[in-house]
């Protein structure tokens, strides 16, 4: 009985009186969800999860490795999170999210990845980054990953991207940074005629659109470009759609109306620009906690004076365009600032 009541007092100094017990049992659940975070995040990274099952032994010759004892303390983890289990010394995935990293989920795989490269290095260096750090890396060291996790809008964009197919009936397509391909993917599958421009700054980026394409069965009917669509991209060619999906952010604010004017002028009599962005807030209103993650981590980046737009200066941009008679402006998630600006070119 004295030993139970010892350890109550314990509790109750750990926790403290009323107004501070409460917050210190919040930071303590966060404790156990930031473990699990930690954990799939590594999981997704290494790819350990990969080699299961087996034993600790026969996971650790697969991966190269020889310091069983620290695979050991980590496969633990593992286990006490319920993503693990292990019956007479054989590892092996359990839980939900663990398998769908193991299956390498198009959605769940690169997110746990993203969160192991990039999305706590910002936070962690903040003090250094509002000082004098010229600033990080991450677009360029982490741009495959960055590819892979815009495949969760793929499904948001589908629609649009059929109506445009419907409405124009378009036989050229350029797609500027075109990421993994997904995107164009789902228009060459559906207009099987069109040829298409893809481009892209990242060539390790390209090189993965375009085994998208060959697995697909279209490679031969789109041309991959390297470089910045302003290089590569000659000013006399022409398409009956142009596309800018989840990259504005990426272009100096000051440059953008000068590239919307570009791609605008690349767009024949009758077609559209289509522009795709997650957005930040408008001056006094709230955004999302995804939109302020992304603003954030664009804007601490060495290599790009990048930053999100609010709606209305995305819908803006493509209505200013030269050449752009109509816009109309979706926001296919309630709640959630991702827009898609579908800009018409007028007929002659």
């Amino acid at each position: 009985m004295q030993r139970r009541l010892a350890d109550v007092r314990a509790a109750s100094a750990i926790l403290g009186g009323p107004a501070t017990a409460p917050v210190r049992m919040l930071a303590y659940g966060d404790g156990r969800r930031a473990v699990r975070l930690a954990f799939l995040s590594g999981a997704a990274g290494s790819g350990l999860l990969q080699h299961l099952p087996g034993s600790s032994e026969a996971i650790a010759s697969r991966c190269g490795g020889s310091r069983i004892d620290r695979l050991d303390a980590w496969l633990r983890v593992g286990l006490e999170l319920g993503e693990l289990e292990m019956t007479n010394g054989q590892w092996a995935v359990a839980g939900r999210r663990a398998r769908a990293i193991a299956a390498d989920d198009a959605v769940v795989a690169p997110f746990y990845r993203s969160v192991a490269e990039y999305y706590f290095g910002p936070h962690l260096d903040i003090l250094d980054l509002v000082g004098t750090d010229a600033g990080r890396h991450d677009l360029s060291a982490s741009a495959t990953t960055i590819s892979a996790v815009s495949r969760v809008t793929e499904h948001l964009l589908a629609g649009a991207i059929a109506e445009t197919l419907a409405e124009v009936a378009p036989a050229t397509w350029l797609e500027v940074g075109c990421g993994s391909g997904v995107h164009l993917a789902t228009a060459m599958a559906t207009s099987p005629t069109m040829r298409a421009v893809a481009v892209d700054l990242d060539a390790a980026v390209v090189d993965d659109a375009a085994c998208r394409f060959s697995a697909l069965g279209v490679r031969d009917r789109v041309e991959l470009r390297v470089g910045d669509v302003l290089d590569v991209v000659k000013t006399d060619e022409r398409f009956d759609v142009v596309t800018l999906l989840n990259n504005i952010y990426y272009f100096p604010e000051d440059e953008r109306g000068e590239l919307m004017d570009r791609l605008a002028s690349l767009v024949r009599p009758g077609g559209e620009l289509v522009v795709a962005s997650q957005c930040a807030a408008d001056s006094g209103s709230r955004g999302s906690i995804a939109a302020a993650q992304l603003d954030f981590l664009l804007r601490v980046q060495r290599e790009a004076n990048a930053s999100l737009p609010t709606t209305s200066q995305l819908a803006e941009l493509v209505a200013g365009a030269s050449k752009i008679s109509s816009v109309e402006v979706r926001r296919p998630v309630p709640g959630e600032p991702y827009v898609i600006v579908r800009g018409r070119v007028a007929t002659r």
